[in-house]
């Protein structure tokens, strides 16, 4: 009896020693792959501090939104990353998988002027979490929560409400060294009711929702919002319609080819006899090159018609005013050589 207690007593000790020794292994090359990855961000992503223990990581990046329309507001959003290793995560209940990652806006990091913009827009609320398992084939399933928001502009009286936004998917990265199969990249958005309004007309749906499927050799992406309603001022009704939507995306050697559909159909409010509209645009013979090329000037021009607006007191100094009249002519530099990728090489002669 005592040998039968000695050996479980030893079995038990050996499993939580193999145990805690793969949790150590899996922090470790968590952070190198952490560390890879953001370092191949080109700086879009960085990496603030990354803190590891024996069972959890706690991981501080900044992302760079300047060249979005965040940008407007702020260059960068400070995030806070709780990491969980494997190889089992303790949630409600326990799994098997590599980590286990919450995210969250360290809004304490922003500056007090758009912390306080934060706090208006969502209503004290956290503005979203993240949620992300990596399983051991490294595919990442994610989850993300976007609280109900409220803004409004007043340049041009636009008031835009979100009554929150749910997204959700799979990822994974590609090994190039390795034939491993890697499952399809997906996703899928439903929004909560939205609407967009100022003092002339009001837009708003009870529900949006993007998907996209990746069947290993085309990406398609579909959109549906039933009930869409336009309302004009002075009008007695809105005009109400479902929309549905499609974008399917192939790439062949160095060309894409495709076609994107919108059907929009239920029409109702309308004066004259419309119950169906539908367009469809077929392509073929676009250079993928150069779309990457076109891609990254639209980057550039976005980042130069962001320091285009100095401010009314830095627009009083004579270096200020030199800075500007530089930067317009980068931006139309900028733009010329886009529009000639565009012509000369993204669209390709008796090809495209």
């Amino acid at each position: 009896m005592k040998k039968l207690l000695l050996t479980t007593a030893v079995l038990v000790l050996l499993l939580i020693a193999v145990w805690l020794g793969a949790g150590w292994f899996i922090g470790l090359q968590t952070e190198k792959q952490v560390r890879q990855y953001l370092q191949a961000t080109d700086g879009q992503h960085v990496l603030i501090d990354y803190q590891r223990s024996l069972l959890d990581s706690r991981v501080v990046t900044r992302l760079n939104v300047s060249q979005t329309p965040l940008g407007q507001w702020v260059d960068d959003l400070p995030l806070v990353h709780e990491v969980m290793h494997g190889p089992v995560i303790w949630q409600s209940e326990p799994r098997p998988g590599l980590s286990y990652w919450r995210t969250r806006l360290d809004q304490g990091a922003l500056d007090a002027s758009v912390s306080g913009l934060v706090d208006r827009v969502f209503a004290s609320k956290p503005p979203f979490s993240a949620e992300t398992a990596v399983d051991f084939n490294q595919v990442a399933t994610y989850q993300v929560q976007i609280s109900p928001l409220q803004t409004a502009s007043d340049d041009d009286n636009l008031n835009f409400v979100l009554d929150g936004l749910q997204l959700h998917g799979r990822w994974s990265e590609q090994d190039a060294d390795t034939s491993q199969a890697v499952l399809p990249v997906t996703f899928e958005m439903t929004t909560g009711q939205l609407s967009l309004s100022n003092d002339e007309i009001t837009i708003s749906l009870p529900s949006l929702s993007v998907s996209k499927a990746d069947s290993g050799v085309a990406d398609e992406v579909i959109t549906q919002a039933a009930g869409v309603s336009v309302a004009f001022a002075g009008e007695p009704e809105p005009i109400l319609f479902n929309l549905a939507g499609s974008t399917t995306t192939e790439v062949n050697g160095n060309d894409v080819q495709g076609d994107s559909k919108l059907s929009l159909d239920q029409f109702s409010g309308l004066t004259y006899p419309l119950k169906q509209l539908d367009l469809k645009l077929d392509f073929s013979g676009i250079s993928q090159p150069a779309l990457v090329e076109i891609n990254r000037l639209q980057n550039r021009m976005q980042d130069i018609e962001a320091q285009l607006d100095p401010g009314d007191e830095a627009m009083d100094l004579p270096e200020a005013r030199r800075q500007l009249t530089q930067l317009d002519i980068e931006l139309r530099d900028v733009a010329d050589q886009l529009l000639a990728v565009l012509f000369k090489k993204a669209l390709q002669a008796d090809k495209t």
